[in-house]
């Protein structure tokens, strides 16, 4: 069982994930320009750069799966907005009626309340 900041890693992880796949997308359309073939040098092929995009989204999906294991509706979304759709703080308390400061503890609460 993971412990608090190892939760709030792990869902910071989703970000970097999206980060990845637009790394990826570019090293495609560049080999993809280029047509030199399936591996030129160090490169990677297309098929591997694929499947890496595809490991990605299979994280990705986990962490959204995670997330929707919480039964409070108002925690599984703060912790969506917040990681999945990478809104502030004050974006989220607009979009659901909360002060900031219950976006926080809401945020916390979902963070204990998960199981990973």
């Amino acid at each position: 069982m993971m412990d608090y900041n190892e939760k709030v890693e792990y869902l910071k992880s989703y970000k970097d994930k999206l980060d990845q796949l637009t790394y990826i997308d570019g090293q495609i359309m560049g080999i993809k320009a280029i047509s030199y073939g399936p591996t030129l040098g160090s490169r990677q092929s297309i098929e591997q750069l694929y499947a890496k995009k595809d490991a990605i989204f299979s994280e990705m999906e986990a962490i959204e799966k995670t997330i929707d294991t919480l039964e409070n509706t108002q925690e599984r979304l703060v912790l969506k907005y917040l990681y999945i759709h990478l809104l502030r703080y004050d974006e989220v308390a607009e979009k659901i009626g909360f002060s900031e400061r219950n976006v926080y503890r809401c945020r916390r609460n979902a963070i204990n309340n998960l199981e990973i």
